[in-house]
């Protein structure tokens, strides 16, 4: 590894730190070999009652090792495909997600399905939302480049704006 991927590296485990930490009583879901690098920065500043589950590819060589160092009981590592995995958890709501920038667009779909309002969805290996090529899963979110990956944060559903009384209120001089 260079000089300048560590530093990457580094500034990408601070990153992990702080996201994680601001999740309290949640679901945090790895996706990957490139998210679980970061397993122990998140398990070290995550809060006592968040969950971190860890979702490897089936022929991932990390699984076995995965499940042999695992002592946290708030951490647990699955094996299935990503998009399958999803499906069979989609009732869970999700407040951090990591993955790598290689993605389906089903799986961007199911994550964005998932994903808690305010919720963070961190990129891996990317450095710009250009990346990203479905604009409906953009408008989705708020998009800020962080350098080393690209952080979405979901958006609020949108509720129309209902004036209740405005009326009235004007004509009773009360407002």
């Amino acid at each position: 590894m260079t000089e300048n991927e560590s530093q990457r590296a580094a500034r990408t485990g601070e990153i992990m730190k702080a996201f994680a930490a601001i999740v309290t009583n949640g679901l945090i879901l790895l996706i990957g070999s490139a998210a679980k690098e970061y397993r122990d920065e998140i398990v070290s500043t995550m809060d006592p009652m968040t969950r971190l589950v860890i979702n490897l590819q089936p022929q991932s060589a990390d699984f076995e090792d995965a499940r042999d160092e695992e002592t946290d009981l708030r951490v647990a590592v699955h094996r299935q495909v990503p998009e399958e995995f999803l499906s069979d958890v989609r009732q869970h709501v999700l407040n951090l997600v990591v993955c790598d920038a290689d993605f389906s667009k089903q799986m961007a779909k199911q994550v964005t399905e998932m994903l808690a309002p305010g919720g963070c969805w961190i990129i891996l290996n990317t450095s710009s939302a250009a990346d990203l090529t479905d604009q409906n899963l953009l408008s989705a979110y708020q998009c800020l480049n962080l350098g080393p990956c690209l952080l979405l944060v979901k958006k609020a559903a949108t509720q129309s704006a209902v004036r209740r009384g405005g009326r009235r209120a004007r004509l009773a001089g009360q407002a």
